[in-house]
């Protein structure tokens, strides 16, 4: 696997041990960020904002907002989909 040393700068021995450098650096990254003070600053007025208005938020941190909204919002796009073939259908 020469292609992803040279590409990503890994030393991969087999797929299993791509896959756990991979999932280790995600690790990292989403400590990074869940730890990210400026994050953590802007991320509990956010959550408190939004209960406020009634939503349901089970964490306050960074990441797990993110998550929220892409669900929130893929939630949301499939009601409008399935409102908009029964109307268009």
């Amino acid at each position: 696997m020469p292609a992803l040393r040279q590409v990503d700068g890994l030393k991969v021995t087999s797929v299993a041990d791509y896959q756990d450098q991979m999932s280790t650096e995600i690790e990292n990254i989403d400590k990074l960020l869940d730890g990210d003070p400026k994050l953590l600053g802007l991320a509990a007025p956010f959550a408190e904002c939004l209960k406020s208005e009634g939503e349901r938020v089970t964490s306050a941190k960074p990441l797990a907002l993110s998550i929220r909204g892409m669900e929130v919002w893929g939630e949301q796009a499939g009601r409008l989909a399935v409102m908009w073939v029964r109307i268009c259908w």
